[in-house]
């Protein structure tokens, strides 16, 4: 197998409102996936959340960097990836400490989870839509009254994967753009 055959078609509309598929390369992928464990420091000691259904390629790395880690992979029951009291809970029970949330989907989460469940949590990340201030802010805000710093939690990934690079732009973690 070479680098630069297809690993998964994406359908989507993208910017453009018109559904295409978009082949992804092994090499982005793998890309990818490195990126993210160096970017965010998942190691053997993490507990990766999984609750994006597997026909969504958020879930790719959900899966993979996880495995390429070491981390654990904490997996959220089929169908209960909408229940965010389900989510919260499996949280704080599990001691999950990476998370990917769409922004409206972190909004209900903190809406419902109390600081208890997301004690553990030291990385949220958020991609497929804008993250507004006021959800950023509203995890910090419960994260420092843990005595949490704020640095590397909160991050907005808008991201595209190449077999030679990524570009990311990180918001809100003090990470700044690369």
């Amino acid at each position: 197998m070479r680098v630069e055959y297809p690993a998964y078609v994406i359908y989507t509309s993208g910017t453009t409102g018109v559904p295409k598929g978009v082949v992804v390369a092994h090499a982005g992928v793998v890309n990818r996936l490195v990126w993210m464990v160096e970017r965010f420091g998942l190691s053997v000691g993490d507990r990766v959340v999984q609750k994006t259904p597997a026909g969504f390629d958020v879930s790719v790395w959900e899966f993979f960097a996880t495995l390429l880690s070491g981390a654990a992979l904490v997996v959220v029951p089929p169908g209960e990836h909408r229940d965010a009291e389900r989510v919260a809970e499996l949280i704080g029970r599990e001691g999950v400490t990476v998370a990917h949330f769409v922004p409206s989907m972190l909004r209900v989460l903190l809406g419902v989870a109390g600081r208890e469940r997301l004690a553990g949590l030291r990385q949220v990340v958020c991609s497929g839509e804008a993250l507004p201030g006021e959800v950023a802010g509203s995890l910090s805000t419960l994260k420092a009254a843990d005595g949490w710093d704020g640095r590397a939690c909160v991050c907005s990934v808008v991201m595209k994967q190449w077999a030679n690079g990524v570009s990311a732009w990180l918001v809100g973690s003090g990470m700044g753009g690369e």
